[in-house]
């Protein structure tokens, strides 16, 4: 259940949201990944198809579940910044640890790192966003005003013309199977490389 309906139906009156340090800390699905890695150099991946066999194999006594996404999947939630207006204050990458209330619903509480000793500062986000009215971010009425998500992506994700022409070398030495994925891949020289 999303958080925001959490705070909504006062199941939570608190919430305190840490942010790893990058290289300082080890999650459990670091393991998980590593089956995953492992599996990787004794298979062959031709097509992104061929990962879905290979992370449901990584760990045959639990397979993991594999979430089929379309493009029809990914929206675009720009809409919301015209009702959510940031503070200047509040820089979310810089911060560690992330507080937010129910009794105060207009503000976030931030720290920049997990020490204990450090003081939080506070991010005041009281724009009239609807009607007049300050509504907190996890307020239910932002996902049930009748806001509209559209598709992010019209048409396929190109890639670049660089990285097409690249590709396009390794095609002589692929199964004919696999040769159409990489003939067909959509590239457009207007795109930077990532």
């Amino acid at each position: 259940m999303h958080i925001i309906s959490l705070f909504w139906l006062r199941i939570f009156t608190e919430c305190h949201q840490k942010c790893l340090v990058t290289g300082q800390t080890f999650l459990p699905c670091d393991r998980l990944f590593a089956l995953v890695e492992k599996l990787k150099k004794r298979s062959d991946a031709f097509v992104p198809e061929h990962w879905i066999s290979i992370i449901q194999k990584a760990r045959p006594s639990n397979p993991f579940y594999i979430q089929r996404m379309t493009q029809e999947d990914f929206l675009c939630f720009d809409e919301l910044t015209e009702f959510l207006q940031r503070p200047d204050s509040f820089k979310v990458t810089q911060y560690c640890w992330i507080v937010l209330k129910l009794e105060n619903q207009s503000i976030a509480e931030t720290k920049t790192s997990h020490d204990e000793n450090e003081g939080f500062s506070t991010h005041n986000f009281t724009e009239p966003f609807v009607c007049g009215r300050n509504i907190a971010p996890w307020d239910p009425r932002w996902y049930t005003g009748g806001m509209h998500f559209p598709r992010k992506y019209a048409a396929p994700i190109s890639v670049p013309d660089k990285k097409f022409a690249d590709l396009q070398k390794m095609i002589p030495y692929l199964r004919n199977e696999y040769k159409e994925f990489y003939l067909n891949l959509p590239h457009s020289p207007d795109i930077m490389e990532i």
